[in-house]
């Protein structure tokens, strides 16, 4: 009897821990909690490790097995919404930092599982932090603050500039060197806002801008915004100018590219040279009788090495990778 009661407890109180806010608890994976959690208690915290495998569905990341040396195996779960920093360089036995705010609710099984917003693939050519920074841009720990350049790329998590005071936002920053003062500053090489407030401001105008496709400019349809806020692009005009060969399947509605690349009409599901399916956030749309796919379509089914909007001008190319 004594046994019974002492498990019944011990089931008791793991129902009550099942489902609680992660700020309420206690890791070995690397939490860094905030220096001022009463103003902003929505900061993020991260867990890091190597990863030991990846769970995909129909061609997108859906969760990532990590290994912490002291804590043991967990799990990231991914949705659309989660924002990747050096995804091309992500693999088996990748170092990686999963970013979450301090006051989502997190299901505790074991192996636990964090609902990661933000994937950092770790280098050692570059820092990432993902922080609240306040409106003198020093992050809610106190341990960084910016001094960003004049013409400091910065865009929202969907790769649209954004043109907006990017002080008292939750940012993604990356950058090399800082200084050792308390808090440490830095010249950032890239900012993500995560989020809009009342000072938000995007440049919406894609339909304005020439696409370049390998360093030149291409006759092309404009691009354009998706009700999801995706970039979609002319899928013929930088197709062929990347030296794909395009046909159209007009009986089933499926463009194919060198007869082995299937973009199927109205569904989310591309397939690539090598038969995996992908999943991108928007279907193929026909518009004035020409086919429109999201931006991502030719870094993820093409395998491009870049794809992105920047300057004024959307770039398409095999060149240097761009984080």
């Amino acid at each position: 009897m004594k046994n019974s009661k002492k498990i019944t407890r011990l089931l008791m109180l793991g129902i009550m821990i099942l489902s609680a806010p992660l700020s309420l608890i206690q890791s070995q994976a690397l939490t860094t909690p905030p220096a001022n959690p009463e103003s902003n208690p929505a900061v993020y915290v991260s867990f890091s490790g190597k990863v030991v495998s990846i769970e995909e569905e129909g061609g997108q990341i859906t969760s990532l097995q990590v290994n912490h040396e002291d804590s043991g195996i967990f799990y990231f779960t991914l949705t659309d919404m989660t924002y990747f920093v050096g995804e091309e360089f992500l693999e088996v036995g990748s170092e990686i930092e999963g970013f979450l705010k301090s006051d989502v609710p997190v299901t505790l099984i074991y192996p636990p599982r964090y609902p990661a917003e933000v994937i950092v693939v770790k280098e050692d050519t570059r820092q990432v932090k993902v922080d609240y920074f306040n409106e003198e841009l020093t992050s809610s720990d106190d341990l960084l603050k910016l001094n960003p350049s004049e013409d400091l790329p910065a865009t929202d998590r969907y790769g649209r500039p954004y043109e907006g005071d990017i002080a008292s936002h939750h940012l993604i920053v990356t950058y090399t060197f800082s200084t050792r003062s308390i808090p440490a500053q830095t010249t950032p090489l890239e900012v993500v806002v995560l989020e809009e407030n009342a000072n938000t401001m995007f440049t919406l105008k894609v339909d304005e801008m020439p696409i370049v496709v390998e360093d030149q400019f291409i006759d092309a349809p404009p691009a354009f915004f998706d009700d999801q806020g995706q970039v979609m692009l002319p899928l013929r005009a930088i197709s062929e100018a990347l030296g794909f060969e395009v046909a159209w399947d007009g009986e089933n509605r499926i463009v194919t590219l060198d007869r082995e690349i299937r973009v199927p009409i109205g569904k989310d599901l591309y397939r690539d040279s090598e038969g995996q399916d992908h999943v991108l956030g928007a279907a193929p749309v026909i518009v004035e009788d020409r086919t429109f796919v999201p931006i991502g379509f030719f870094k993820k089914v093409l395998a491009v090495n870049n794809a992105y909007v920047f300057e004024g001008q959307i770039t398409i190319d095999n060149g240097e990778l761009m984080n």
